[in-house]
């Protein structure tokens, strides 16, 4: 109703306005109109950020929809909302991927879209959920060959656990956790707080 009463009085429709449309379709579990929104910005040429992103990204994983959420993520980065990996930063290393700034949810989806990507790239291009092919990896011949996931002390973060730990470090960990990572070696570096 906000957003149409805006529009039969000539107000502009912009990111903010977007933003906080989708993160009530987030709260009332809307994922369809919150796509819906998406497709309205874009043929509208409103550019969408990540405070428009991240809710419909939260409602679709919410809604058990991962692999749509994951999808969503992609556009976000094709649009450059999104960069974890460094892209168009002069001190890019694919195997570093930082998570500072993303909510929990958006993490996720990042880890595991450059595990799939490294997957892909192992195995020939083609991803692979066999266990047994995934069991045969090549093993980590020195730290060069390890995957960086920098997911920050949660100094600057509104979002902590109640136990003070950043969520973004207790979501990442819970999810290679997962029987799907579960051939992954996962340690925390030595002397991170």
């Amino acid at each position: 109703e906000l957003k149409d009463d805006m529009q039969r009085h000539g107000l502009p429709l912009g990111t903010p306005v977007y933003s906080s449309l989708m993160e009530a379709c987030r709260k009332l579990g809307r994922c369809e109109q919150a796509l819906a929104l998406l497709e309205e910005m874009r043929a509208n040429g409103v550019v969408a950020n990540a405070m428009v992103y991240d809710p419909l990204i939260r409602a679709l994983r919410s809604a058990g929809e991962v692999a749509q959420a994951t999808d969503v993520y992609r556009i976000a980065c094709a649009e450059g909302v999104y960069t974890p990996r460094g892209e168009g930063d002069e001190h890019t290393d694919p195997r570093i991927v930082n998570l500072h700034g993303l909510r929990p949810d958006v993490a996720c989806i990042a880890v595991s879209e450059v595990l799939e990507e490294l997957r892909r790239a192992h195995y020939g291009g083609r991803a692979t959920s066999n266990p047994e092919q995934r069991d045969r990896r090549r093993p980590a011949t020195s730290s060069s060959d390890d995957l960086v996931i920098i997911t920050g002390r949660g100094k600057g973060s509104k979002y902590l656990t109640p136990g003070g730990e950043p969520v973004i470090k207790v979501a990442i960990v819970e999810m290679l956790s997962l029987p799907e990572y579960a051939a992954l070696e996962a340690t925390e570096a030595e002397g991170n707080p």
